[in-house]
């Protein structure tokens, strides 16, 4: 690569950098090493045409999606395989976003090596926006992918590859349903852990603190061993200070209230 062709690249991979137009990059960058410096201006021709106010305007709205620029931020920053995660959230969420289709076929034809993957979503994007400059570039990109399964001897007819595709899409929806149900369950047991939280917190108000000296009494009460008239009267009445009643209903057995014999059979008034 001489000086001349090292400016231009710098020039044209600021220019398209600061559009967004992060994938079309990588392409111009393997056809400036494949093709030289009349293949990079073929390839710029190509972008810049196809990329017309209407279409350019598109790409922007469909690039603005918060889960479609986490995808490019995951490409910037080489996690691949979360950034293909993120673009196909995105088109769970918008099916006919052509540009998403597009970025999410460059990064599994380049980077996770996803060829099938990739050969489906260049055909979304040529049906969703049909009659722009980028067909010609899809095309190529699309006999590249099936000249690399034809090298993994996959060798796959026209037919064939249309039902491992559409099987590939149903997998994918499948897989983020899953998600979706996943989410949504984990969100239903912090619903119930909130909710047994508030209950629990409810019964700890004054009205159930009361409610030992409401709930119903024995008559009668044989003492354990450790037992005082005060613990005695704390777990009866949950009042300690209960202890001079129980003692004044059993005077007569009790010879000492600092001393409450093991086996004793209190009368509970």
């Amino acid at each position: 690569m001489n000086v001349v062709e090292i400016v231009w690249i710098s020039y044209l991979h600021e220019g398209l950098m600061m559009q967004g137009y992060v994938c079309e990059m990588k392409y111009v960058m393997r056809t400036m090493r494949n093709d030289g410096i009349v293949g990079l201006f073929v390839v710029v021709a190509l972008l810049v045409s196809g990329c017309g106010e209407r279409v350019g305007r598109l790409d922007a709205q469909e690039r603005a999606l918060p889960l479609v620029a986490k995808a490019e931020n995951k490409c910037l920053e080489g996690e691949f395989v979360a950034a293909v995660a993120l673009y196909e959230k995105a088109l769970m969420m918008h099916p006919a976003a052509a540009r998403v289709h597009l970025d999410l076929a460059l990064v599994q034809h380049d980077h996770t090596k996803d060829l099938i993957g990739a050969v489906y979503h260049y055909r979304r994007y040529i049906a969703l926006r049909p009659d722009t400059e980028k067909d010609a570039m899809i095309d190529d990109r699309i006999r590249l992918a099936m000249q690399q399964l034809d090298a993994r001897g996959v060798g796959l007819e026209e037919r064939s590859l249309d039902r491992l595709v559409a099987l590939e899409k149903e997998n994918t929806g499948l897989r983020l349903k899953a998600e979706k149900l996943s989410a949504e369950l984990k969100k239903t047991k912090q619903k119930l852990v909130t909710a047994e939280r508030a209950r629990l917190s409810a019964s700890s108000s004054p009205l159930d603190r009361r409610r030992p000296l409401l709930r119903k009494r024995p008559k009668t009460y044989q003492v354990q061993r450790g037992d005082t008239l005060g613990s005695i009267a704390k777990d009866l009445y949950d009042d300690s200070s209960k202890w001079r009643d129980i003692y004044d209903a059993n005077k007569a057995i009790i010879p000492d209230y600092d001393r409450v014999p093991a086996g004793l059979v209190l009368t509970i008034p």
